[in-house]
């Protein structure tokens, strides 16, 4: 036979739960809150996308800007507060996918990897966001592809830092190189 007894958490009158059981449930309320506020967001998102992604399909007019998703304010890329990947709310392979085709498309444009983003030319750069709206079409549901735009941004940066760490390798062999034969005819 069972034993059960009935607690004063378990009660449904809250004047007789204790001060601690009230903590208790007010935090699991306030966790299970936040927890279905961030499933509504992303079942949103996905939602937008969706309906988006539909409209585009059967060649309805351009979203309305009110329903763009806009760049996520007091954000700055690149410095380690804000990361894409999490806020596209996609998976590894899908982020990877679109990287790549971005990257693919920037090539294909002839877009200099040494280009500072301000100097980027309108027409490759309209052209690049065409063909990766093309591949995925859930990037109309941001304002002015902002995605997209941080993703160019972030390449060509780590193009010219990269191009500028060989160069300053370069450099530094050179010298050491220099350094070593000038070494050997003293001696």
């Amino acid at each position: 036979m069972a034993r059960t007894t009935t607690t004063a958490a378990s009660s449904k009158d809250p004047s007789k739960l204790s001060k601690a059981d009230l903590l208790r449930l007010y935090m699991a309320t306030v966790t299970k809150n936040d927890t279905l506020t961030k499933k509504y967001s992303q079942l949103h998102k996905k939602y937008k996308r969706a309906k988006m992604t539909l409209e585009a399909s059967k060649g309805s007019a351009a979203p309305r800007s009110e329903d763009l998703i806009p760049y996520p304010t007091g954000q700055t890329p690149g410095r380690g507060d804000f990361n894409l990947f999490s806020f596209l709310d996609i998976g590894q392979e899908e982020y990877n996918a679109f990287v790549a085709s971005i990257h693919q498309a920037l090539i294909a444009a002839g877009i200099s990897k040494t280009a500072l983003w301000r100097n980027v030319p309108a027409g490759p750069l309209a052209e690049v966001l065409d063909i990766v709206r093309e591949q995925y079409p859930w990037l109309a549901t941001y304002c002015n592809d902002w995605p997209a735009t941080g993703i160019i941004k972030q390449y060509l940066r780590n193009c010219r830092s990269s191009i500028r760490r060989k160069a300053r390798r370069a450099h530094m062999n050179a010298a050491a190189a220099i350094a070593a034969a000038t070494a050997g005819d003293h001696t």
